[in-house]
């Protein structure tokens, strides 16, 4: 029996990447996400919301506060 690959953290994180650098591997990414049947844990959700959350809160309070 073969397992289905397992998706990390840094995929999801690539995939809702909008910096310019991050384009090719959010290409890469995207495309396991929509072409690969795969297994992804409770522990990666927790960790990838918690480093979504966290990048869109600091973007948020240095929007808000001016800061350079």
């Amino acid at each position: 029996m073969v397992a289905p690959p397992f998706i990390d953290t840094n995929i999801l994180l690539y995939a809702g990447s909008n910096a310019a650098a991050d384009a090719p591997k959010r290409r890469i990414a995207s495309s396991l996400l929509l072409e690969l049947d795969f297994c992804i844990s409770s522990q990666v959700v927790q960790e990838y919301l918690s480093n979504a959350i966290g990048r869109w809160s600091a973007q948020a309070t240095h929007r808000n506060t001016g800061a350079e």
